[in-house]
Order: structure tokens, then C-alpha cells, then sequence
């Protein structure tokens, strides 16, 4: 169980690298970070070439995918490099950490109604294999797995919305408003 466990962490962490490096080299190859700067010709040589020289960007796409795995070790997400709500050099950590709020509530309960519904359905499914219960919570498994998210939100939002007991507002509130807002795209995430 040990070695099963390891093998998947070490799975999700080469996963976790190869999508990184791909999307980094893709987007570093394919968009330039200066372009606006290039735009506004020699009036902005000195604003280019300072966030150059910050960036590393003169150097080769694989030193600065290097030095940005590395200042992600060790510094966290980096600093803000346009003034847009602060001014810039802030470090950016608190706008990311801030933004993972509502995704993890909603991963925790999406992984939560998983194992529950889950194992009610084996439970089920393994008393009487070959029942009309089994082979009607196979399908209803095999429908809600195949059925696109936007479609299941929809059908969700249609059968249960007008019911009072759900919210599209955003979460907070209390536990109750937190409840009402959150159970819907969960569900919905876990069945699409």
C-alpha cells in the first residue's frame, strides 16, 4: 500500500513538472513579456531593458524556466510587474492564496460527496452484483461521468434551482448560505 501510495505521488509530481515545463516553454516561445514596450518604441527602451535585466529574458528559455522553478522554491509566485492594483515589485503571493479560496472549498466538497457517493454505489452494487439496483447505478454512473459539465450544471440548476434550497450567490454568510451556495457545483463537479 506504502509503494502504491509513493508511485502515485511520484506520478502526480512528474505530471505536476511536465505540465509546468510544457506550458512555460510553450508560452515563453510563443509570447513576448516586452511586446507592449516594443510597441512604444524608444521612449520605453529604459522600462524594456530594466525588466529584461529583472526577468532574465535575454537569457535562454530553459535558464529562465530554471530560475523561475527555483524562485517558485524559494520565493513563492514572484513580483507584480505592471502597476495595476498596487504598485509594482509586490510580491503577487497574496492575490494567488487569495484566489485558491473558493477552488479548494469546492475541491474539498466535490472529494467529499466522491467518496460518499462512491461508496454507497460499490456498497450497493456489491450486494446483489447483477440486480436491477446494480445495473440501473451503473448507468446512472456512466451517464453522470459522460455528460459534459456545462450540461449537468444546466440540467442540475434546472431540477433543483427553483427548490429555494440552493444559491448562485457567492459563498460566505454563514454556514448556511455557505452550504447553499457550494452543494450544487459540487455536485455538479463530481459527477462531470
Amino acid at each position: 500500500m506504502v509503494g502504491y501510495a509513493l508511485r502515485r505521488v511520484v506520478l502526480a509530481l512528474s505530471l505536476l513538472w511536465t505540465v509546468s515545463f510544457v506550458a512555460f516553454i510553450g508560452f515563453g516561445l510563443r509570447f513576448d513579456p516586452l511586446y507592449e514596450f516594443n510597441l512604444c518604441g524608444v521612449q520605453c527602451r529604459d522600462q524594456k531593458e530594466q525588466l529584461a535585466a529583472q526577468f532574465h529574458l535575454h537569457a535562454p528559455i530553459l535558464d529562465r524556466y530554471w530560475l523561475w522553478l527555483s524562485g517558485l522554491a524559494h520565493h513563492g509566485f514572484g513580483d507584480r510587474v505592471l502597476p495595476s492594483f498596487r504598485s509594482p515589485d509586490t510580491a503577487i503571493d497574496p492575490d494567488v492564496f487569495r484566489a485558491l479560496g473558493v477552488p479548494a472549498q469546492l475541491m474539498v466538497v466535490a472529494l467529499l460527496f466522491t467518496v460518499a457517493f462512491s461508496a454507497l454505489i460499490g456498497v450497493a452494487s456489491a450486494r446483489r452484483p447483477g440486480a436491477l439496483a446494480d445495473v440501473l447505478l451503473r448507468l446512472l454512473a456512466y451517464v453522470s461521468w459522460s455528460m459534459p459539465t456545462f450540461l449537468t450544471g444546466v440540467v442540475l440548476w434546472r431540477l433543483l434551482g427553483g427548490t429555494g434550497w440552493f444559491s448562485l450567490g457567492a459563498p460566505g454568510g454563514g454556514v448556511t448560505h455557505w452550504l447553499r451556495t457550494i452543494t450544487l457545483p459540487s455536485v455538479r463537479s463530481r459527477w462531470a
